[in-house]
């Protein structure tokens, strides 16, 4: 009898929640905070790399045109809910996440996330990538060596790097020096 009321209470809740039971299911995965179009470039790059990889996001806005495109194009589960809140977190499995990317349009919202989530799941300390808009605060951050082990960039200054290392450089060798 056990067993056939607890089959019978999963197939309820899987009928009533489809996705809160799916999201139960969670190991290895990669949590992304933000639905964003950093985060749609980063699912475009991770499902070249690594196409059966489960992903989980979690972004604040239900009418976030980039959540459907998640689900749709790259397989991702779109769970909507406030990334600083602690019922959300506690939702997104950190324990069993082998990933974090915080890519929500708010610097300190990205730090308090990636710190939180650390303190949770230790093992996520090398394996978090935040995104910084304001280079100010991330030469704070960096100076200040928050968040240590985690990956911390500003996409600015990535793209300024890329421009130099692959088109002014290889350009200013080739100019003769005389």
């Amino acid at each position: 009898p056990a067993i056939t009321t607890s089959a019978l209470v999963e197939g309820i809740l899987r009928a009533i929640r489809p996705d809160r039971f799916r999201l139960r299911q969670l190991r290895q995965h990669v949590v992304i905070a933000g639905c964003g179009r950093l985060a749609m470039l980063y699912l475009e790059c991770l499902r070249e790399a690594e196409p059966n990889t489960p992903v989980l996001i979690i972004d604040n806005r239900a009418d976030n045109p980039h959540a459907q495109t998640a689900i749709e194009r790259f397989r991702a589960n779109v769970l909507i809910a406030d990334v600083t809140s602690k019922p959300a977190i506690r939702m997104l499995r950190l324990k069993f996440a082998k990933r974090l990317v915080v890519l929500t349009g708010d610097d300190y919202i990205n730090l308090d996330t990636a710190t939180k989530a650390i303190s949770i799941a230790p093992h996520l300390a090398t394996q978090t990538l935040v995104h910084i808009s304001d280079l100010r605060l991330l030469r704070v951050v960096e100076k200040a060596e928050l968040l240590q082990q985690a990956t911390k960039f500003n996409s600015y200054r990535r793209a300024a790097e890329s421009l130099v290392d692959e088109n002014l450089l290889p350009h200013f060798r080739k100019t003769d020096s005389g």
